[in-house]
């Protein structure tokens, strides 16, 4: 199989300011062999060869320990910034979404930043997919695009998000650093991630800096999905989540030591092995190997001329493209749909959302189980920094979100001012289920005690008492 990431994009020219970036990355396609209706000059170049398919929605949420858990995202908006036109998104997820089973958003708020200076298949392929799959982790969160004029307007169109309750924003774009780029500073309010690239070990902005997280690429085997990356439309096998040995490092994703930014507080002390001075990407990872892809519904740019069939028509039609999607440009809403479902959880609980990329790193610190370690592969030949390790390292950072963990450790932290106390371990079943393992928290706190045990299918249990007897599950 040969991998080609996509070519520059050129910046629109525009009033003075901060020095831009150089061009803009999109995502990695695999499949088989197909027309190429790009401009050589600007806009990606691409291979296809097999998978036909790639993996689905609930794939994924076997993948990364979500399909067990009520909480689907509700009450939180995630924001995707995306260039150039995608005219049949809206109708494109809803297809997606009845294809899979999967309910459509409370509300998808497209937001088309008029005129659009031409139009482009890459970001139309690029849109379909980060909404899909931001939707696809937490079916119940709102989602907020914004759909830029080019791709040199991408940042400028950030405070639409903010102004439009983003409480995440997913950012599958981005570019080689460049000087000045710490002037560049994101709206004040969400969550910020961006893909760190698909050319395997080097620094990008926007994701090297501080305020954002960097997001690294991962190879996720079947073992942890339930199925692989052959045609299928529901997931009838339970799949685990992921661990050190069903995924690795992804050999494109980016990952270094950044040339312009300096270390922010929260990686001092963790990532001193790769630099004691410097911001060091990426801050987490998920899967992102074309190979170990995703299938994307979208009606508008490439399927045209490669598949046949009416429109809905899971395997090769118009719609569903005939090959797996993957890059980091992947990973980055996968990060935000996952954060998503912990978001709902963490409010419900009396928590706040997560907001910078510090409290992925204060939720490791508190319990390095709640990411999987990614402890093989590489994405590069230059030693330390290009290798994936146990614990943190600079290709997949902190590791891949493990959100019913996460749920866990919220749940011995939310009760603010609480007394927390020992851990229980004496419960040898809850309502008739018994626990594999039991990880829990309690607090007492204005005559309340609350108890979460994490049952072994996933679920988290909680028992609750107010100052009497009774308790519920």
């Amino acid at each position: 199989m040969v991998l080609l990431v996509g070519a520059a994009l050129g910046v629109r020219a525009g009033p003075a300011r901060a020095a831009g970036p150089p061009g803009i990355h999109h995502p990695l396609k695999l499949g088989p062999a197909a027309p190429r209706p790009y401009s050589p000059s600007a806009l990606p170049s691409v291979q296809f060869s097999s998978p036909s398919q790639g993996y689905i929605p609930c794939d994924l949420a076997n993948a990364y320990g979500l399909r067990n858990l009520p909480e689907q995202g509700q009450g939180v908006t995630i924001g995707i910034p995306d260039a150039y036109d995608q005219p049949n998104l809206e109708a494109d997820l809803h297809q997606f979404d009845a294809t899979f089973g999967i309910p459509d958003p409370p509300s998808l708020n497209v937001i088309r930043q008029r005129p659009f200076n031409g139009s482009d298949q890459g970001w139309q392929l690029e849109t379909s997919m980060d909404v899909e799959y931001a939707h696809a982790l937490a079916p119940k969160a709102n989602i907020v695009v914004v759909l830029a004029p080019d791709a040199g307007s991408l940042w400028d169109s950030l405070p639409a998000l903010v102004q439009n309750g983003a409480d995440l924003v997913s950012m599958s774009w981005g570019a080689p650093e460049f000087e000045g780029e710490g002037s560049l500073t994101p709206p004040q309010g969400p969550l910020y991630a961006a893909a760190s690239g698909d050319a395997g070990q080097g620094t990008s902005w926007p994701a090297a800096l501080p305020q954002v997280a960097s997001v690294g690429g991962t190879a996720v085997s079947s073992a942890a999905t339930g199925h692989d990356t052959s045609g299928h439309t529901s997931c009838t096998n339970g799949g685990q989540p992921v661990t050190s040995a069903t995924q690795t490092a992804w050999s494109g994703s980016g990952g270094g030591v950044s040339t312009q930014l300096g270390q922010p507080t929260y990686q001092q002390g963790v990532v001193s092995a790769y630099s004691q001075t410097r911001r060091v990407q990426n801050d987490t990872a998920l899967d992102a190997d074309p190979s170990t892809g995703v299938t994307v519904y979208d009606s508008a740019g490439f399927n045209q001329g490669v598949c046949n069939g009416a429109p809905g028509n899971y395997n090769g039609c118009t719609g569903f493209l005939p090959f797996a999607v993957g890059g980091t440009s992947l990973a980055t809403p996968l990060l935000a749909g996952s954060l998503a479902v912990l978001d709902e959880y963490r409010v419900a609980h009396g928590a706040a959302k997560v907001s910078s990329p510090a409290d992925l790193y204060t939720l490791h610190g508190a319990n390095a189980n709640d990411f999987s370690d990614v402890a093989a592969g590489n994405n590069g030949s230059c030693g330390l920094v290009c290798n994936a390790a146990a614990g943190y390292d600079s290709v997949t950072g902190l590791g891949s979100p493990l959100v019913a963990a996460m749920e866990g450790t919220a749940a011995a932290t939310c009760a603010q001012g609480g007394t927390q106390l020992t851990p229980v371990g004496g419960i040898d079943s809850l309502g008739g289920f018994t626990p594999t393992s039991v990880a829990a928290a309690s607090w007492d706190r204005a005559s309340r005690q609350d108890v979460f045990v994490r049952g072994g299918d996933g679920s988290l249990w909680h028992a609750y008492t107010n100052g009497g007897p009774y308790i519920g599950w």
